[in-house]
């Protein structure tokens, strides 16, 4: 039986094979369970305090779980099943109630602190349970069922224990999917960018595209960005995305600054753990390199939320970009529950007023009264005001009349793919769309 070399319990590939083995022989006389449980935030203390570290806090819990569950001759085994997770198979159970008590008895464990080499750290997990055979008659199965309902623990804000429930399916295994469809897109080229024109609010010429990411899975089914953009995010996908973006992005926009009469702005949306992921700084740097944009004409766009979250390394990664000469936006302005302090601290260019606040402004008082003080505001900072949403002429014209420099939105175009947005260049129209 091949074991795990840290804790020395029987690893992934060796639980599994004894689950099977158990479950083949099962009569079902009794249900058997199985237990996952996945170690919140393990990550900090191997960044925080080196492997070494981590890998004896594996090994202290390996042998707090073995004492608080028992052996092998008690019906239970421990694995450990890859990482920060660890499996539990609970046979010979009486009732299905045994399972939760065997989870409480896991999180209460766990409560205790453990020390490591002098030090305490104090370790929470979240712990989800499937259920042979209503879960559940093979391995895979019941494997599969069980770290649903992990993950339905850690959504429910970890330190916590579920059972599976059919229901849970749905959404975990679609998530999944989605995520190794995503592991897949860059390879098979599948993203393809389409680019939002941003115009002048009173000559109505064009300033420069916002970059847009576009998905068209192999499966042919349409996965808009609300969907896969929030899976990327979590699973870490979105710093490779995102730079395959980026590098897109400035290709495309050094090939229009060659054509075009005057300067054409490229804004590319990034993401806090983007900002926050190592190398991202040089790797923008070596972007433009390559690709030969003129930095002062890249504009990095991160949301309200994205700005004030992890404020110090986002301040600092901030200004290294400031440095280059790369203009820095903040998105959907007005929708975060963030201080105004930061417009002040942070050393942006351009405020993008939201569009729900954009819709509202020739028929709601209070609309137009934001948008009046968001523009003032932003230019007494010495900050461009781009308005999105515009999708009427009477939205132009008030946005224009009191002074918002850019806007963007339907009135003027959909978001075009590269070729067209080429052609709209060749023939200078920027006007209202007529369609």
């Amino acid at each position: 039986m091949s074991s795990d070399e840290i804790t020395g319990l029987p690893d992934r590939r060796a639980f599994r094979r004894l689950l099977a083995a158990r479950l083949e022989s099962q009569k079902w006389a009794n249900p058997l369970a199985v237990i996952l449980l996945d170690i919140d935030r393990f990550k900090k203390i191997n960044d925080s305090l080196g492997h070494d570290f981590g890998d004896r806090v594996l090994i202290e819990l390996s042998q707090r779980l073995g004492a608080t569950l028992g052996g092998p001759s008690s019906g239970r085994l421990v694995g450990r099943y890859g990482g920060d997770e660890f499996a539990v198979m609970l046979g010979d159970l009486n009732r299905v109630g045994d399972v939760a008590q065997a989870a409480r008895q896991i999180l209460t464990a766990l409560a205790e602190p453990l020390v490591v080499e002098q030090r305490e750290i104090f370790i929470t997990a979240s712990v989800g349970a499937a259920v042979a055979p209503a879960d559940g008659e093979t391995a895979e199965l019941l494997l599969r069922n069980a770290e649903t309902a992990m993950y339905a623990a850690k959504k429910a804000g970890r330190d916590a224990f579920r059972f599976y429930t059919d229901p849970m399916s749905t959404s975990v295994v679609r998530k999944f999917d989605l995520e190794n469809k995503l592991r897949r897109a860059i390879e098979r080229d599948e993203f393809e960018l389409l680019y939002q024109p941003i115009v002048h609010a009173r000559r109505q010429t064009l300033a420069g595209f916002e970059a847009l990411l576009r998905w068209h899975r192999d499966d042919e089914q349409e996965c808009p960005p609300d969907d896969f953009v929030p899976v990327a995010e979590e699973t870490g996908l979105i710093v490779e995305i995102g730079e395959w973006v980026l590098r897109e992005a400035c290709r495309q926009g050094h090939e229009w600054n060659r054509q075009a009469a005057s300067p054409i702005r490229v804004t590319v949306n990034i993401s806090h753990r983007q900002l926050r992921s190592r190398g991202f700084v040089s790797s923008v740097a070596r972007i433009l390199d390559d690709t030969g944009l003129d930095a002062r004409l890249l504009e990095l766009e991160i949301t309200e939320g994205g700005v004030v979250r992890n404020e110090r390394e986002t301040l600092t990664a901030l200004h290294q970009l400031k440095v280059q000469g790369i203009r820095l936006a903040v998105d959907d302005f007005g929708t975060g529950h963030s201080a105004l302090s930061y417009l002040k601290k942070f050393p942006l260019n351009t405020l993008k007023i939201d569009q729900s606040f954009t819709r509202g402004i020739t028929t709601d008082a209070g609309d137009a009264a934001i948008i009046t003080a968001t523009i003032n505001m932003a230019h007494g900072l010495n900050m461009t005001v781009v308005a999105e949403g515009v999708e009427l002429e009477e939205q132009l014209y008030f946005l224009s009349q009191n002074h918002c420099d850019e806007v963007q939105g339907f009135l003027f175009a959909h978001a075009l793919d590269a070729a067209e947005a080429t052609r709209r260049l060749q023939t200078h129209i920027w006007g209202p769309s007529p369609e």
